[in-house]
């Protein structure tokens, strides 16, 4: 589970941070002023810290797969694309969750409105892992055969070293 939770974290640090930047989940921007507003429980200065943590060694991963500007122009395309689609996802499980959060237990819709939420929670679980399995094919498409193998060996790597970091 542990291994799946960090290869998941990883794969999202790679889409946002490299491709995609900061603030998928963590920030929308006002319609009114253009601002960001944080939505997310973190702040926008918490991603551009990871975006500072992770940013160099993605950027470096890039080079070292020898992505071309097409290539980088290509998954940026892909990756806003489900930027949208898992920003609007987050927003409805926040909202759900908000909802909630505001009723008190002895209301007497609350126990409706939890079972809702455990369902939507369910079901926006099992879009998540859908989502970014066609992102992550999508992404792969623009790979060659090459940097495919290179990739996996880059992510190997950074698994045994997480593995014997937290060991």
């Amino acid at each position: 589970m542990n291994q799946r939770r960090a290869s998941i974290r990883l794969t999202i640090a790679v889409l946002t941070l490299c491709f995609g930047g900061p603030g998928i989940w963590a920030s929308e921007t006002d319609a009114v002023t253009g601002a960001s507003v944080t939505t997310g429980h973190h702040s926008q200065a918490d991603w551009q810290a990871k975006r500072d943590q992770y940013g160099d060694t993605m950027t470096r991963w890039a080079d070292e797969l020898g992505l071309t500007a097409q290539q980088r122009s290509d998954l940026q395309i892909i990756t806003s694309d489900y930027a949208t689609r898992l920003r609007d996802l987050a927003k409805l499980g926040r909202d759900s969750a908000s909802e909630l959060m505001q009723m008190a237990p002895d209301d007497p819709a609350y126990r409706d409105k939890t079972q809702n939420a455990s369902a939507l929670a369910a079901s926006s679980a099992a879009e998540l892992v859908i989502l970014l399995a066609e992102m992550r094919g999508k992404l792969y498409s623009v790979l060659t055969a090459e940097q495919r193998e290179t990739f996996h060996e880059k992510l190997q790597s950074h698994r045994d070293q997480k593995e014997q970091d937290s060991g």
